[in-house]
Parts: C-alpha cells; structure tokens; sequence
C-alpha cells in the first residue's frame, strides 16, 4: 500500500476517534434555569386587583413616546461628525435643517438612512398611513 494511502487511512481514524470522544464530553456551560411562571391576573386565583392589559391607544402612546426618546441626538453646532460611505471623514456640523421631505439634515447632508413618515408632507405619506388616518377621525 502506497504511504499516501496509509497516512489518509491513519488521519480517518484520528478524526474519528475525536468525534466519537466530543460526543462523550460534558458541555462547558449550563443552560440558564427557566424563568419564574408569570402570574395570570385573568386565572381566577383571587389577585384581579391589577388590569395588565393595555388599549390600543395606551400602547401607541407608549410606543410613540419611546419613539420620540430614541430619536433625541446629543450634538450641538460645533461637534465633530463622522460621513461619507464608509463614516471616516470628520465634518464640523455648522446648521441644522430638514429637506423638502421634512427628514432631519446636519450641514445640508440627510442625517438618517430611513424616512419618518410623521415628519413628511401628508401627500407623501403611504396609502396605507393615509388610509389609517381617515378611519381615526381626519386630520391631527
């Protein structure tokens, strides 16, 4: 038998052998223990005291001000930003502004990659959006 053949046999076996052994082995870690079961206010346990669900329009606003948070920038004229495709080019920002869609801008450049639709012109707006707000009741 040719040595190739005699080292691809032997390298077989080795590997093998160490996959029938990691199939042996204990895990490195262990998995978390399950949480604690959450108490059903509607389970009739006698503790009703306490309404966990929320309307549709308690959860929006909720949702809504979560929103307007995230979207609070902590910079100021006179910072220094990151642009450009690959954000490795230094820009002192001078002015803040929107563009003609109502988006945010810093030194004329669109500061998001996505467009809030709140923010733009009504007939810009989506069928659906627009459909949505006619069912609530017209214009805000």
């Amino acid at each position: 038998m040719p040595a190739w053949m005699i080292y691809q046999i032997k390298k077989k076996e080795e590997e093998d052998a160490r996959k029938a052994e990691q199939g042996r082995r204990l895990p490195l870690h262990r998995p978390p223990p399950p949480p604690p079961p959450i108490d059903d206010p509607r389970d009739g346990d006698g503790d009703d005291d306490v309404d966990f669900t929320l309307k549709a329009e308690q959860a929006e606003k909720i949702l809504r001000a979560l929103i307007r948070e995230s979207l609070a920038l902590d910079i100021e004229k006179g910072d220094i930003i990151l642009t450009g495709k690959f954000k490795n080019k230094r820009t002192t920002v001078k002015d803040f502004g929107t563009d003609d869609l109502g988006q945010p801008t810093i030194n004329g450049m669109k500061l998001l990659k996505f467009r809030i639709e709140k923010l733009m012109p009504r007939e810009k707006w989506s069928k659906k959006s627009k459909e949505e707000l006619e069912l609530k009741g017209g214009e805000k």
